[in-house]
């Protein structure tokens, strides 16, 4: 179920824009002139082409399409406010894509910027439209907005994270509480794993999907050439892995912060 909108980032009700989940908006959000089933020369059934377009939504991933589908909403935004007709959003002229970059800036991260340049693009891409800005353009305006993002859109480096800290938690946290332990087990794992914290957690419970989160079937305790112990972790399909990739890490002295340990607890 979507939620409800933001006060300050309301579009102008249209059927073209239905109220859905932000990772259905590249979909679901059409341009006013769409011609995705007419635009082919073939003669194709609706449901030959509603298949084609699922298929190309496939080419992203779930956070992807919520990180387009959000500049996707600031886009038409703008545009309601700005009065742009719906049959001017799509192709996006330079001009406008331009001024809607230029009226972020200011308050958006470069990312934020070059994310929703990218979701009005995949946009395009969704519904067989022709992106009639050119790369150089592209690039131009992009790198031009990102310059003029406000220092404070950014995170400071912080302090690395380190066994010491490990060793506070293992201290602090309770063992005994499944919480405790699972949120210790991880962060032991991701650290010695050199891995993400995504690529050991999950968003909520209910996200829970085995095709795209580890399990432990995706476990095994291996050995190296030297027959000492290694843990192995199958992680499933990623953005930049798409087949998944294999990662590991060596159990340690410490048993405080000894990952096996934390794991078969």
């Amino acid at each position: 179920m979507p939620r409800p909108y933001w006060p300050h980032l309301t579009p102008t009700p249209s059927p073209l824009r239905p109220h859905c989940l932000t990772k259905e908006r590249l979909l679901l959000w059409c341009p006013s002139n769409d011609h995705q089933h007419t635009s082919s020369p073939l003669s194709l059934s609706t449901e030959v082409a509603d298949h084609i377009t699922n298929v190309i939504g496939t080419s992203w991933t779930e956070s992807t399409k919520e990180l387009y589908g959000m500049g996707l909403l600031v886009f038409h935004v703008f545009c309601d406010l700005n009065n742009i007709p719906d049959d001017c959003r799509c192709p996006t002229p330079l001009d406008l894509l331009a001024a809607f970059l230029a009226s972020c800036t200011g308050a958006h991260s470069g990312s934020m910027l070059t994310n929703s340049a990218a979701g009005i693009w995949a946009w395009h891409i969704m519904h067989s439209h022709t992106w009639t800005i050119n790369e150089a353009e592209y690039k131009a305006i992009l790198e031009g907005a990102s310059r003029l993002a406000p220092s404070t859109s950014t995170c400071h480096c912080r302090a690395p994270f380190t066994t010491d800290i490990l060793q506070f938690l293992h201290n602090t946290l309770d063992r005994d509480n499944p919480c405790d332990a699972a949120i210790f087990t991880c962060l032991t794992l991701s650290f010695f794993c050199l891995a993400r914290l995504r690529e050991f957690a999950i968003p909520t419970t209910k996200s829970f999907n085995p095709a795209h989160h580890i399990t432990r079937a995706g476990y095994q305790l291996s050995h190296n050439h030297d027959n000492l112990p290694v843990m192995v972790f199958h992680l499933p399909p990623t953005k930049c892995s798409p087949k998944g990739e294999m990662i590991q890490c060596a159990p340690q002295p410490d048993p405080n912060i000894d990952p096996l340990q934390a794991l078969e607890m």
